[in-house]
């Protein structure tokens, strides 16, 4: 599961727990108002998360192109053979870092979207 869905699943357990207290009806809107202020908080906070996960991953890649220019220096018939199997290696590590940070990115339209939509719909009181 999701950083997103662990994160909206408990905000919900959370409320659902909340909401059954017999409460005043002013102590009730209390609760509402402290828990769309945790849920904002944690969107937040996951949202800064997921750029700064993007960013190093940005980072990461930056730094493996540098080591990859050594492929500029290379033959074909290099004597050794396993600087080959290092510049694979780097290929690979670059695509992982890649994946990674679409994923990220992903995570943040997701939240963008899932934002959207919830200022879309009308409260319900």
């Amino acid at each position: 599961m999701s950083a997103l869905a662990e994160s909206a699943s408990l905000i919900a357990r959370i409320s659902n727990v909340l909401t059954e207290i017999d409460l005043s009806c002013e102590c009730r809107s209390r609760v509402r108002d402290a828990i769309a202020r945790f849920e904002t908080l944690e969107d937040t906070r996951q949202a800064h998360h997921a750029l700064a996960q993007a960013r190093n991953h940005r980072h990461r890649i930056g730094a493996l192109m540098a080591l990859l220019a050594d492929l500029d220096e290379i033959g074909w018939n290099e004597a050794d053979s396993s600087i080959y199997l290092e510049l694979s290696d780097l290929f690979e590590d670059i695509a992982t870092a890649a994946r990674e940070g679409a994923a990220a990115t992903r995570q943040l339209d997701r939240r963008t979207l899932l934002r959207r939509k919830c200022a879309e719909q009308p409260s319900v009181e």
